[in-house]
């Protein structure tokens, strides 16, 4: 019978295995260390053998972290299956900015340079103002630096309204 046979195990391939499951990545799981533990257990007698990898699994079937990594498996398949996968975007015309500082008015020069509508919010008139006038600027330097085409210039301004 091959149970009766004397089973030669590859030490060095058993000392990097112990060192690849319990290196980084794999340290905090316990199931690839009781598999090397089995693999360790395969020079003992077979039934003996059989007894010990019985033991290890049992120790594994029983381990919360595996309904937690069964739980992890399954949770990955359904949120790649979420329903607004098939949503259509629908096009935008007018895009709104709140706020006219620094950042706000930054994102809306570059709306308006990619042809869109755009409507600065503010608080209050002053900032609105504040806000469009560094927009204003902004587009002036997009039409020194070539970004903006002059006869793209009307338009694009045209497209900026603000509100409060």
């Amino acid at each position: 019978r091959t149970g009766d046979l004397t089973v030669l195990t590859d030490q060095t391939a058993l000392d990097a295995a112990r060192r690849r499951v319990t290196g980084a990545g794999m340290a905090h799981l316990n199931a690839p260390r009781r598999i090397v533990e089995a693999v360790a257990a395969s020079p003992l007698p077979l039934t003996q053998g059989l007894t010990e990898e019985r033991r290890l699994y049992l120790e594994c079937q029983n381990d919360p972290q595996r309904a937690a990594l069964v739980h992890a498996f399954f949770a990955e398949r359904v949120v790649a299956k979420f329903p607004e996968q098939q949503a259509k975007a629908r096009p935008l015309r007018r895009i709104g900015v709140i706020g006219g500082g620094t950042m706000g008015s930054g994102i809306a020069t570059a709306c308006l340079l990619a042809g869109f509508q755009v409507t600065l919010v503010e608080q209050t008139d002053q900032a609105l103002d504040r806000g469009l006038s560094t927009v204003s600027a902004n587009l002036d330097g997009a039409l020194k630096r070539g970004k903006l085409r002059p006869q793209d210039e009307r338009e694009t301004r045209a497209a900026l309204t603000g509100a409060t």
